[in-house]
């Protein structure tokens, strides 16, 4: 499985730093989704217009993951 990072809009996927593609098998594959996740945070990129993708071998059970506001970073809780 990989893990892919998809503008919607756009019907983009990430391959690198100010590189998108068309292409699923060129995409970066992020690995996890908590690095795809902070990476739309620290690039300033459209949260809205952004979706995690884990996609599969068979592109038939891929998956589709809006990078919303349950993605938002929280105050961490004292004792």
């Amino acid at each position: 499985m990989k893990t892919l990072l998809h503008h919607k809009s756009k019907d983009l996927y990430f391959k690198g730093v100010s590189e998108w593609t068309k292409q699923v098998d060129a995409a970066f594959d992020f690995r996890m989704a908590e690095r795809a996740v902070r990476f739309v945070r620290d690039a300033n990129l459209p949260r809205t217009e952004m979706e995690l993708i884990l996609a599969f071998d068979s592109p038939g059970f891929n998956v589709a993951i809006p990078v919303d506001q349950r993605f938002e970073s929280r105050p961490s809780q004292g004792p």
